[in-house]
């Protein structure tokens, strides 16, 4: 019988910077870049070796990006998808610095950050850009973007204020057949209802997930047909207006993560009233 392979031990690490602390800057406090500090961390550096481990984001709070979907349609509450860095890092001895980057400089190994109280420089031996990406709205009135935390509160608030005002159908269009948008959809028509909302995806793909599994791709589409929502694919959506939209023939192969407006990763909702498209 073949002996058991002996447990990977991860072995001791070294500084960085010979004869000093190192410095380690993370920049960015999404999934990378707060796991990266949180694994740093808890790393079995030497003794005095051990480095100052920082983590800058602009933002107070790590979002929880697969729990905005619930925040939107009220079924958790913000701290539960947002908590603040301060809480996450409680022992961990890493350090929250809350700024933007504004300049980087390789040579030095210096970067300056702008914060509330101005800007510092924090100097680095190792420096780590987690920096994700940013969504692009659409150039047109009434548009959304769904990718951070004000996204899904103001959405959670414009779906609120569209029920309050008795208006007898909500329509909301949801732009990209892909995770995000095959979550949001469901979501929205769960919450809203069959008699309140009429909820409709629009993929540029022939399939939803066009790059997943075959069974991941009918899982969601039945997902999607118990929601009650109106699925069309192949189609290019062109705005006119806050409250009306023309869905136009995709004539080339593509995926929805093709789409110049990354709509993969962020959707944009039109939840305005108005006359069918």
């Amino acid at each position: 019988r073949a002996a058991r392979a002996a447990p990977c031990r991860p072995r001791a690490l070294v500084s960085a910077a010979a004869g000093s602390d190192a410095n380690i800057c993370i920049v960015g406090g999404g999934f990378g870049g707060l796991n990266t500090a949180l694994k740093l961390a808890a790393l079995p550096w030497e003794g005095a070796q051990r480095p100052k481990i920082t983590l800058i984001d602009r933002s107070d709070r790590h979002v929880f990006l697969p729990m905005l979907y619930d925040l939107t349609c009220g079924d958790v509450s913000e701290w539960e998808v947002a908590p603040r860095f301060d809480e996450l890092l409680v022992g961990t001895g890493v350090e929250h610095v809350q700024g933007e980057l504004v300049a980087l400089d390789t040579g030095t190994r210096e970067l300056t950050v702008r914060g509330a109280e101005g800007r510092q420089t924090l100097a680095y031996d190792k420096l780590v850009l987690a920096l994700g990406a940013q969504p692009v709205k659409p150039p047109a009135k009434g548009t959304m973007t769904f990718r951070t935390l004000d996204d899904a509160l103001a959405l959670r608030f414009k779906l609120r204020a569209l029920l309050a005002s008795g208006a007898p159908l909500v329509r909301v269009l949801v732009v990209g057949a892909s995770y995000s948008g095959i979550e949001l959809s469901t979501q929205l028509a769960r919450t809203l209802g069959p008699r309140r909302g009429l909820v409709t995806l629009v993929g540029r793909a022939d399939a939803v997930l066009k790059s997943g599994a075959k069974g991941s791709q009918e899982a969601s589409v039945e997902a999607l047909r118990a929601a009650g929502v109106e699925l069309i694919l192949n189609r290019d959506v062109e705005l006119d207006g806050p409250s009306r939209a023309r869905l136009v023939e995709v004539r080339s192969a593509t995926t929805d993560a093709d789409v110049p407006s990354a709509a993969a990763a962020a959707e944009y909702v039109d939840a305005d009233l108005g006359s069918p498209w």
